[in-house]
């Protein structure tokens, strides 16, 4: 009996969860602070639909997320074609020694026991689990 007594004086006198009673008082704060300050701005509540339409993704937020995930599309255009022999003989020599890294660490501790245990001693260093 006592909670239910303490859960109505809370949804009532704390909570307003009367609508009645929350726009009267909002209606007597405009008044407040029309007569104190000149003007006011009482801030709607907050509703769920417009936290949702806040998630959707605008066109130029789109635009912006494709430019960040591919850098080289802004340079692209301008990339002097004769470096590209050059670009690609360093991107396999970086590739091989890579390879060749992987090797050693496999022959010294032992093949991994997955497929996908390559991925863990590539980003790790280690076979350990």
């Amino acid at each position: 009996m006592a909670t239910r007594k303490t859960a109505n004086f809370v949804r009532e006198k704390i909570l307003l969860a009367d609508s009645a009673t929350r726009e009267e008082e909002k209606g007597l704060l405009k008044t407040i602070a029309r007569h104190t300050i000149g003007s006011s701005f009482v801030e709607e509540d907050p509703a769920v639909s417009e936290w949702f339409r806040g998630l959707a993704p605008t066109t130029t937020g789109v635009a912006q997320y494709v430019r960040d995930l591919f850098p080289s599309a802004s340079w692209a255009r301008r990339y002097n074609m004769h470096w590209l022999i050059g670009d690609a003989i360093a991107g396999e020599q970086v590739s091989g020694v890579f390879k060749f890294s992987i090797a050693n660490k496999w022959r010294r501790d032992g093949r991994p026991r997955s497929s996908t245990a390559g991925y863990g001693v590539c980003l790790t260093g280690s076979t350990a689990s």
